[in-house]
């Protein structure tokens, strides 16, 4: 079983406040990024800022007296998991590093490594963590978002059962802080897509549609939105998982579309299916996402849909009953246009099941390409990506997109090894990366299917696979979709290999559940998806092939002639981690 990390912070308000050096109050906010949770009467949170220059994050958590917890713990979760994990505990005037074993009980660290812990005011606890500690029993925190883990105990800390709480939560630890913009008005106008007094259903999974018309006004001429973020009703963050925006593809002001309700119930109507578009996507501590100052995403005009759709997950643990909710998105635009469109494209894997991961795999990576052939058709000058976001269902565990020119690998776009499909969001880029006509980008996703005994199929369900990269860019292509699955000539030759013959009455569902469940035939496919040829979607707006003089249903896969080097690491066996 693949190795897990938690790094756990356990406090105990028991220090003598006549020898604490408290900081001021309203320093609190000067640690721009946060987590939270509730339970009971108590208002846990978590903030944190990032020291670049020493390689070392300050985190401050709120355990007000008042609460009924003697301890608090606070973790850093490699794939969602208690046990192999490592902890900070602060009982009497102590603190011990230590790790959790198979058995979840808590057990003392050689190294100490959970440093310069301290009373930060009367409400909140201070400590520092490095980045890296070389500390076999600890967690390296690294690139891209976290899965924290959080638990409050009553009585002596002793096992992780004995915990009153315990829970997951979302965040990315190492987050760059970029500029906030100007805010442009009175050109700038703000628009809100979203719930209106909806009840929250009484159980722990619902998601809610709303499907609204796009004003007139907007409408009536070409806007850019500049600016995407959430407006979550008071009190109900903890309940508000995550929020996607849809426009509705094909509709028109006749249309007739709006609704408000659950996404499964028959009421809804049917064209609203058609509301597919993702143009944002906002998860629990995200930040607004912000467009570059050069660039904004076409908003209205005569040739928009007139419909869009804002998709709402509710995550109500506790089943609360009659809780009113008013959240939703706001959008920021502005008819003072800027001089580039914005646009959104696909990256990854082909939708469906030719690429199907075999079951009792810990780490089966799968990659998917926009190639050079599909690149060239690119403007003159390229694009540039500023923001990504990464999805996957769930059995992804690491998901990364590479990027190559002239067979080399020069950088990544994102990079997500803690991958979690319940808090998805868009990363915005600290810089932009250029993607000149003829370089290709690979989006690989490492699956996890231990708990399987089945093959897990790609596909639309959420018991299916994906693996997608949608990225933000300007100026807008004409390619939409750049994503590819191994060809269909090659699967069948591997099935015929296989003695699989050939058969049209056969599906390639059913296919790859006849193959033999052995070690040597997983080894097999997994050789075939890294080598075959690729059956591309080179796809422009219209959902057709850019071009009739590729064959694009049998491209060769691109060839890295060398890896190269894009960053300076540390190997892990030099410097010991618990995360894989």
């Amino acid at each position: 079983m693949a190795n897990f990390f938690l790094f756990f912070l356990v406090l105990v308000g028991l220090f003598g406040s006549g020898q604490q050096r408290f900081f001021k109050t309203n320093d609190v906010e000067s640690f721009p990024f946060m987590v939270e949770t509730f339970f009971k009467d108590y208002h846990f949170m978590m903030r944190w800022k990032v020291d670049w220059e020493k390689q070392m994050v300050q985190f401050i958590v709120h355990k007000p007296a008042h609460i009924a917890f003697s301890s608090v713990l606070v973790g850093f979760s490699d794939h969602g998991e208690f046990k192999n994990s490592d902890y900070c505990l602060v009982t009497g005037n102590k603190v011990l590093d230590g790790s959790i074993d198979n058995d979840l009980y808590l057990n003392e660290d050689l190294q100490q490594d959970c440093i310069n812990f301290r009373k930060f005011n009367e409400d909140w606890f201070y400590f520092e963590r490095d980045f890296v500690t070389c500390d076999p029993r600890d967690y390296a925190i690294d690139l891209g978002q976290s899965q924290f883990i959080v638990a409050f105990f009553e009585t002596e800390a002793i096992n992780m059962e004995q915990a009153a709480y315990k829970g997951l939560l979302f965040g990315k630890i190492l987050n760059d802080q970029i500029p906030k913009r100007v805010v442009d008005s009175p050109n700038e106008q703000e628009i809100f897509f979203g719930a209106h007094d909806a009840v929250i259903p009484k159980k722990v999974t619902s998601y809610r549609c709303i499907v609204s018309k796009i004003d007139d006004s907007i409408l009536a001429t070409k806007h850019h939105m500049i600016e995407f973020k959430a407006k979550v009703t008071k009190g109900n963050e903890h309940l508000v998982h995550h929020m996607e925006v849809f426009t509705c593809i094909g509709s028109t002001p006749d249309s007739k579309l709006d609704y408000e309700g659950s996404c499964t119930s028959r009421k809804r109507p049917i064209e609203s299916r058609k509301c597919s578009k993702v143009i944002g996507a906002w998860a629990l501590g995200a930040a607004p996402l912000e467009y570059p100052e050069e660039a904004g995403a076409v908003f209205g005009g005569p040739n928009f849909p007139s419909y869009i759709m804002v998709e709402i997950h509710y995550n109500n643990e506790a089943e609360s009953q009659g809780v009113r909710d008013s959240s939703g998105i706001v959008i920021t635009y502005t008819d003072k246009l800027r001089q580039f469109d914005a646009a959104i494209m696909e990256l990854g894997l082909i939708y469906g099941d030719a690429n199907s991961i075999p079951p009792h795999q810990p780490d089966f990576p799968i990659t998917g390409y926009c190639a050079p052939e599909c690149t060239s058709y690119f403007p003159p000058g390229g694009i540039y990506l500023f923001a990504t976001q990464m999805h996957a269902h769930l059995t992804g565990r690491k998901l990364f997109t590479s990027h190559f020119r002239d067979g080399r690998k020069i950088g990544e776009v994102n990079r997500a090894d803690h991958y979690s499909p319940h808090w998805q969001l868009i990363t915005r880029l600290k810089n932009t990366i250029h993607v000149k006509k003829g370089d290709y980008l690979a989006t690989t996703c490492v699956y996890d299917t231990r708990n399987h005994t089945e093959y897990v199929f790609g596909g639309y369900g959420i018991e299916d696979e994906m693996c997608v990269n949608y990225v933000h860019y300007y100026p807008e292509s004409e390619i939409e979709v750049c994503k590819s699955a191994v060809s269909n000539s090659s699967l069948t030759g591997f099935f015929e290999a296989n003695g699989i013959q050939e058969s049209h009455s056969l599906s390639i569902h059913t296919k790859y559940e006849m193959l033999p469940k052995s070690t040597n035939t997983f080894n097999d496919l997994l050789e075939l998806y890294a080598v075959a040829n690729l059956n591309m979607h080179c796809l422009a707006h219209d959902g057709k092939e850019v071009s009739k003089d590729v064959d694009w249903s049998n491209l060769p896969k691109p060839r890295t002639n060398h890896v190269g080097i894009y960053s300076k690491v540390v190997s892990n066996y030099e410097c010991l981690r618990l995360n894989d």
